[in-house]
């Protein structure tokens, strides 16, 4: 399955925090951005999320209790520049105990990596390099996660939040 076909979705930990201050590169330099997706740590995706997997969903994302984090160290994957959730830990048991319960297409590498994309799709380094020397000063982001959302592909391919459920308080 692809990200980019309908009915496609992704679950995610939105982060307010971050669209305040990375919104607008985000929507210029990551795909999810221009699709006008909140900043966020991507927990499954792509997935089909919602042929009849609400409820598990919601049983999974009240039994984990909000909880603080940071954004303060960057990484890298080919061709894209992201902030690390500190502590990622909370992130990878959320994740872990979806994928237990969601199909969802295989990560690379086999494991997650909690992170928070600012670009991807960037073929050159040199544009990710100026672009985290812009972030740089503007970091740690202190952030809360307190809910996890589902954002699906419709059939124009345009994202649309198909729900959202409160983690545990």
């Amino acid at each position: 399955m692809s990200w980019w076909e309908p009915g496609a979705t992704a679950i995610v930990v939105p982060v307010p925090e971050a669209e305040a201050v990375l919104g607008a590169l985000r929507r210029v330099h990551s795909p999810s951005g221009r699709d006008a997706m909140i900043a966020h740590v991507t927990l499954l995706s792509p997935t089909r999320a919602w042929r009849g997997d609400a409820a598990a969903v919601c049983e999974i994302a009240t039994a984990f209790a909000a909880f603080a984090f940071r954004l303060a160290r960057f990484g890298r994957f080919p061709s894209a520049l992201y902030l690390r959730p500190e502590p990622a830990e909370p992130f990878a048991a959320v994740a872990d105990a979806l994928r237990a319960v969601v199909p969802a297409e295989p990560m690379p590498g086999g494991t997650m990596i909690p992170h928070l994309t600012i670009a991807s799709r960037v073929a050159d380094d040199d544009v990710l390099d100026e672009l985290e020397a812009h972030v740089s000063p503007l970091l740690p982001i202190e952030a809360t996660a307190t809910e996890v959302v589902v954002y699906e592909r419709g059939d124009d391919l345009g994202l649309r939040v198909r729900d959202s459920f409160a983690l545990g308080r």
